[in-house]
């Protein structure tokens, strides 16, 4: 899971009110979804672009980018769906697996983390080759992909426990807490993925140029 159960109760409940609001209601929490998406990958963008050491797109730019890169969110999303899904129906037929597989302890289990860390591996290049403002091989893509697809994955597992087993931010249920923890999460993931771009164009500019930037000593 991604969130601790200390935030189940009020996740649902938001969800609930959503689902009964007006149609009203709904338009304007999609405008402001998209503005707050589009702002996210614009300052993804420039961040990008201080890191690679290319120019920024500008602000038109941004924004065709930035819708361009929710489309592929939502993607990323339903493909997030899906993997619990096909875990549902690997878990229904686990008993007639062939080969005695159905044997194997954690099997299912295993599968799905692949499978989910395969789509998140996958999701990480789509981002460190669009995202730059210049065209990036391969090779400094998927670096950084696979740190941060670790990376990720670690926090992933450790920050529902530390929330649920360790820290008193569990002990309470209210919506504040539940934003709290939404922000930390994504701060947490905003830093992982500027730093898998920063393994990226270190090795990209070490394979162009023989040495880094920071390294050139001042003529």
């Amino acid at each position: 899971q991604l969130f601790p159960t200390a935030t189940d109760k009020t996740l649902t409940e938001a969800l609930d009110r959503v689902s009964g609001s007006s149609t009203g209601f709904g338009v304007v929490a999609l405008v402001t979804s998209v503005y707050i998406g589009s702002s996210f990958w614009g300052a993804i963008d420039t961040a990008f672009c201080r890191i690679y050491h290319v120019r920024c797109r500008s602000w038109v730019e941004q924004k065709r980018f930035a819708l361009a890169m929710l489309v592929v969110v939502l993607l990323f999303m339903a493909a997030t769906v899906a993997v619990p899904t096909l875990q549902s129906l690997l878990v229904a037929s686990a008993d007639d697996l062939p080969l005695g597989l159905s044997e194997i302890q954690g099997l299912i289990y295993a599968l799905t983390l692949a499978a989910g860390l395969l789509l998140l591996f996958l999701i990480l290049c789509v981002i460190y080759w669009t995202v730059p403002n210049r065209l990036v091989p391969w090779r400094a893509i998927w670096p950084g992909a696979l740190a941060a697809t670790f990376a990720i994955g670690i926090v992933d597992y450790a920050f529902p426990a530390y929330l649920s087993s360790i820290s008193t931010i569990a002990a309470f249920g209210t919506t504040f807490v539940f934003v709290l923890i939404v922000l930390l999460w994504f701060y947490a993931l905003a830093i992982i993925i500027l730093g898998g771009a920063t393994i990226n164009a270190m090795r990209f500019e070490i394979h162009d140029t023989g040495e880094l930037s920071m390294s050139r000593q001042p003529t």
